[in-house]
């Protein structure tokens, strides 16, 4: 369903995009609703297939009667795309009136709207942002954010994100929406079924390093616990720091504002402590290349756990202590002591962050945690527990006790 970009569709559709750019750079800093309106979607009811936008009536929902927004219907009326516009870089994830709560946010309101009507696509935007929203009456709803400016505005070619949009949200892709999304959820569990291998294996992976590590030598034989205690306290407490690796990546990814880490987005917590950029962009060269990174890693991750167990106060950063399970003092008294190493680190990120090559292909994909939901990571992670209980009863699964 994607628009060509070579031949004549190609060089129509760059024709096309650079009037729309235009459209779009006129919306530089102010205007309300109507002007975002004119300015983002009116020159997109004809490149995506429609005949008219027409004010729509308000939905009955839970909340009571609620913004219908605009509607795009076709000549025959036959499909429809309900379209919502607001004021210019509002805030569509903040209550849309003084002292509303979280519930009736701009975005909100719409996911119930589609709901309540039985549609599953919809367009969001304040002229800064443009959102397809995905309504599924059996799943959480889901979203694709797509940045105006600078993304669409600067871009003199037309970007696949447009192309996108085209496509998803045209009379064919509405049709189509609930067979994609039926197939991407096989492709999910396909996926959740390789990562329970995966965190199976950075478990073992990060173990044996630090089991490798000389400077640990002598504090593990001051433990003085036998084998098989030894390597089940290790494997129980290896679990745990995945399980917070998971914790921290779904947080830091969602795009839920109720449901993710609200410093998510500053610069100490992206340059800094976030697992899934600060520190990953050194996994690589050193598994790869064997590069020297001193103990980066080990001591990012360190102050990363330390963050969630101590807290943290800083004008960025406002973390209270969680303790519990996963971050209370005692909870890895172990491997708390031991030395890890970064290559036992890189291990861990590098198979939770990255998916299988297939067979044939050399590339590697990265997992996008805000995709997954807690309770697919909790089927994915319930795997480990089970092994956890056979490794204790027979020894390792794996090796049946010879590691």
């Amino acid at each position: 369903m994607l628009p060509k970009s070579i031949g004549k569709e190609g060089q129509a559709l760059q024709e096309s995009w650079e009037i729309y750019r235009r459209k779009l750079r006129e919306l530089v800093s102010q205007g309300g609703a109507v002007r975002v309106r004119n300015q983002v979607i009116e020159p997109l009811v004809e490149r995506l297939g429609y005949a008219e936008l027409e004010a729509a009536d308000d939905v009955a929902t839970r909340e009571g009667q609620e913004s219908g927004g605009y509607v795009m219907t076709t000549i025959d009326r036959a499909s429809r795309l309900r379209v919502w516009c607001v004021d210019f870089n509002i805030d569509l994830d903040a209550p849309a009136r003084r002292g509303a709560a979280y519930r009736y946010s701009h975005l909100r309101i719409a996911q119930r709207v589609l709901l309540a009507s039985g549609e599953r696509l919809g367009l969001i935007t304040n002229g800064v942002e443009l959102r397809l929203l995905i309504s599924d009456p059996a799943r959480p709803d889901s979203q694709v954010a797509i940045a105006l400016d600078p993304n669409w505005k600067r871009s003199r070619n037309v970007p696949d994100s447009y192309r996108l949009v085209l496509a998803l949200a045209s009379p064919l892709g509405v049709k189509a929406l609930p067979d994609l999304v039926d197939k991407a959820r096989l492709q999910q569990v396909r996926v959740t079924r390789e990562l329970r291998v995966q965190a199976r294996q950075a478990v073992e992976w990060f173990i044996q390093e630090v089991l490798d590590q000389p400077a640990n030598r002598e504090k593990l034989a001051q433990l003085r616990l036998e084998r098989q205690d030894l390597a089940s306290q290790l494997w129980r407490e290896g679990l745990i720091i995945v399980y917070r690796l998971l914790f921290i990546l779904k947080l830091e990814s969602s795009d839920d504002v109720a449901r993710s880490f609200s410093f998510a987005s500053t610069s100490l917590w992206r340059n800094s402590f976030s697992p899934g950029m600060a520190l990953t962009r050194y996994v690589r060269s050193l598994l790869d290349q064997g590069a020297e990174t001193g103990s980066l890693l080990e001591n990012g991750l360190r102050s990363l756990f330390r963050m969630f167990t101590d807290g943290l106060e800083c004008t960025e950063l406002n973390v209270k202590p969680l303790g519990g399970a996963l971050f209370g003092a005692d909870a890895i008294p172990v491997l708390a002591n031991l030395q890890w190493g970064d290559r036992a680190v890189a291990h861990l990120l590098d198979q939770l962050l990255w998916t299988a090559p297939k067979r044939g292909a050399s590339n590697r994909q990265r997992v996008h945690y805000g995709r997954w939901t807690l309770k697919i990571w909790g089927e994915c992670m319930r795997r480990c527990w089970n092994w956890s209980r056979e490794f204790q009863s027979s020894g390792c699964v794996g090796c049946g006790g010879k590691s």
